[in-house]
């Protein structure tokens, strides 16, 4: 019988009972991935040809940026598009994006249409490849969205086998990433009849009892992780069809006080652990909660489980505000016919529904003593951070002139603990003799920071990291290099980012800035950049050489509106260089000849 490791558990513990815990990093965007072969068609292809594409979505979920690469087709693509339908289910036209296909290679912006989230949360969306050999699809992949394997269990007499009169109830929150090897749970329980003397993980269906499987740590609240590889295989598919139960035994209830059944949180779950510290003003308090919530698929609705303890609340409220700050109600949390127990839904705009993925919402819990809030937590985003990216050879340093193409994406977990990577290759000049990430800045060289499993055209893989390595991929000081015989040094680069960057032709994507211009282009002493900005907005400008090395890069804060600067050049050597102009939403690129 498995239990959870003490080492694990204290650390755990300072993470979600400081108030560190505020100040968390929020995975706001949703990113939709599609992994494609045959055999996803209906019916299944036989066929070698892959593909990737990530659909990103910005923070205010108003631009949608489509990046793909397909690979080993039988021949030319004749149609590209979305289509509605449940895996395995064939379904009609959603958008075509054959417009939006150059060679093996597709690049959209725009406007996310009318239903896209909702019916892409719901996985009821596919990206279909057509070939002249195959014309209703060789390769397929079903949009799914970036996020970990969340699990809820809500816990109280009357689910117990057999049902105990209790006013005792409890919460379980279990997270857990595909393809990983653990699992972090988080229970607070309330008003049982004295101390915790076991919680279990039981092979027990709806209104049954069934054997143990796992104990968990004896406590409240009760914080660790499971070791994934020590449980039955069948593990994970029976907390997606609400086999296994949470049972939590006290003396009086040697069987059990209360049970849960443990089952899914989709499409867009959130985790938060209360107390006084995240108060504004911090509050002195014992008292403690847990919260988790999930946003329905059309985002219009929050729907929320909360325990609290060690208080005797007279106020249970979700607002809206950033951490350590007090922002206005959204919802009253109506109280359950169990003490210190809330469940429910409460309705949202659609600015409301961003702010919150944003991390810009709050429970809190009031009490005569504490009117304000005695308690409270910032609702976490358990979407994986994602970096979504394309491989060229122009971001080589030197370019190398290769026409290869990719696509990739680097996704980490809540906790910054694993990291899973996904990537493309077409056109290399021979199969690849190494696949790296490197530390190293946009247009200079740099060190190996982490091999990779070499692509086929695909490849992918997973493994543990820490905040450090988080911090350099967030720094924008972190690349993917594909090395082959005749580019021993690398053929196709790419940058990680949340953008991309290879199409310095025709410029990278930027919704903040628009209408960015030069001139005079050929310039001499000085050249002028004007452009529209959305919103005020603070920028980095860099003017580099053509061998990616920076030689200006300056700051500035713009209004919006219309927008003119001018650079001085005198102190530049005459050629050809690339003006990357950066915001917080992305990258708008130029270049000029001086002469």
């Amino acid at each position: 019988m498995k239990t959870t490791h003490p080492i694990f558990l204290t650390g755990i513990l300072c993470l979600f009972l400081s108030s560190a815990f505020s100040q968390f990093n929020v995975n706001n965007r949703i990113v939709f991935v599609a992994n494609m072969n045959g055999q996803q068609e209906a019916p299944p292809v036989t066929t070698d040809a892959r593909g990737l594409a990530t659909f990103n979505l910005s923070p205010d979920l108003e631009t949608l940026t489509i990046h793909g690469v397909f690979s080993g087709l039988s021949g030319p693509i004749t149609g590209c598009h979305i289509h509605n339908g449940l895996p395995g289910v064939s379904g009609g036209v959603f958008l075509g994006l054959t417009d939006s296909i150059s060679g093996n290679e597709l690049h959209a912006i725009l406007a996310p249409p009318a239903g896209f989230i909702q019916k892409g949360l719901e996985y009821k969306l596919y990206l279909n490849v057509h070939t002249a050999a195959h014309p209703d699809g060789e390769i397929r992949g079903q949009l799914e969205v970036e996020t970990g394997e969340h699990r809820i269990g809500y816990l109280d007499g009357v689910q117990a086998v057999p049902s105990v009169s209790t006013q005792a109830s409890g919460v379980l929150s279990l997270f857990y990433q595909p393809a990983d090897f653990s699992a972090q749970y988080k229970i607070i329980l309330n008003g049982l009849s004295g101390p915790v003397t076991g919680i279990d993980i039981m092979d027990a269906p709806i209104g049954t009892s069934g054997p143990v499987i796992l104990s968990l740590n004896a406590s409240n609240p009760s914080i660790g992780e499971i070791d994934l590889t020590s449980v039955p295989p069948d593990f994970t598919s029976k907390l997606e069809s609400f086999g296994l139960a949470v049972n939590v035994k006290t003396a009086a209830h040697p069987s059990g006080e209360i049970k849960g059944q443990i089952g899914p949180l989709r499409p867009v779950s959130f985790e938060g652990f209360l107390n006084g510290d995240q108060v504004n003003p911090p509050v002195g308090t014992n008292a403690q909660g847990l919260a988790v919530a999930k946003l329905s698929s059309d985002l219009d609705s929050l729907h929320y489980f909360v325990e609290v303890t060690g208080l005797t609340p007279n106020n249970a409220n979700i607002h809206l505000g950033a951490p350590s700050t007090t922002g206005p109600i959204i919802g009253f949390m109506s109280p359950s016919s169990l003490p210190n127990f809330y469940f429910g839904a409460i309705q949202l705009s659609l600015d409301e529904a961003v702010k919150i993925l944003n991390g810009e919402g709050y429970v809190n819990i009031s009490t005569n003593a504490n009117p304000d809030g005695e308690i409270r937590c910032n609702l976490q985003p358990m979407l994986r951070q994602c970096f979504t990216f394309d491989l060229c050879g122009d971001q080589e340093v030197p370019p190398s002139g290769s026409d290869a193409v990719g696509a990739a994406v680097i996704s980490v977990d809540y906790l910054n603990t694993h990291l899973l990577y996904r990537y493309i290759v077409d056109g290399l000049s021979g199969p690849a003799t190494g696949a790296q990430l490197q530390e190293a800045a946009f247009g200079a060289n740099g060190s190996l920071l982490a091999p990779l499993f070499l692509p086929n055209p695909f490849g992918s893989g997973q493994f543990e990291v820490d905040g450090n390595f988080v911090v350099k991929l967030q720094s924008d000081n972190t690349c993917l290099n594909i090395l082959t015989e005749d580019f021993p040094n690398g053929e196709i680069r790419g940058q990680v980012r949340k953008s991309l960057s290879c199409d310095e032709i025709s410029g990278i994507y930027d919704p903040i800035v628009s209408n960015l211009s030069l001139f005079p282009n050929p310039a001499t002493g000085s050249i002028s950049l004007e452009f529209f900005a959305e919103r005020s907005t603070h920028s980095s400008i860099e003017i580099l050489d053509l061998t990616g090395k920076p030689v200006q890069v300056f700051n500035r804060h713009f209004s919006a509106g219309e927008q003119s600067l001018t650079i001085d050049l005198k102190g530049l050597s005459a050629g050809l260089y690339v003006l990357r102009f950066w915001t917080e939403e992305g990258m708008s690129v130029q270049k000029f000849l001086k002469m």
